[in-house]
């Protein structure tokens, strides 16, 4: 898909209650550009199986969108995932349910244990929905170890404000 036609489709989304499901595919799409774009190699994790493996669910674990590659010093010792989301971004923090949180974290507690990597890293890709894939935000998911509680849609939740020191943001994307 070029870039033309993703900038279609995300006008598209400004205007469309889209499923959930294709506001991510597209999210992905548009995240596999700016991936390769800034150089950053990747394999695609499949979404579509049908449940999950008998050891993610012993971790409680999530699966993560992409998995990067890292510099060749660093393969043997870490282990970078990512998972792309496009999310309202409201009163300048990024939210998360504090359950899905931990999905994450047992996610990297399963990548330590199943592949015996001192570390692993998960990056939150994320396009805020106001700002029509013009703007991504990178947040580790360490940066919510020291997160503020909030509530999410009544449910327990862990912010972040988009102007912590964690949280990188770029504008103008695709200028």
């Amino acid at each position: 898909m070029t870039i033309e036609k993703m900038m279609k489709m995300r006008s598209h989304l400004a205007q469309q209650e889209w499923s959930l499901e294709k506001q991510g595919d597209i999210a992905e799409s548009i995240a596999e550009k700016l991936f390769e774009r800034k150089g950053w190699n990747y394999e695609k994790v499949p979404q579509k199986i049908l449940g999950r493996s008998a050891s993610l669910k012993k971790y409680k674990a999530k699966r993560p969108d992409y998995i990067l590659e890292v510099q060749e010093e660093y393969k043997d010792d870490l282990v970078i995932v990512a998972d792309v989301k496009f999310i309202k971004v409201e009163n300048d923090e990024v939210q998360f349910e504090q359950a899905e949180i931990e999905k994450y974290r047992g996610l990297i507690e399963y990548i330590k244990s199943e592949y015996s990597v001192k570390e692993a890293k998960l990056l939150f890709v994320i396009f805020p929905k106001a700002d029509d894939f013009q703007k991504v935000l990178y947040v580790s998911l360490t940066a919510y170890d020291n997160a503020k509680k909030c509530k999410l849609n009544g449910k327990d939740a862990l912010c972040i404000n988009v102007s912590d020191p964690n949280v990188i943001s770029e504008d103008n994307l695709w200028v």
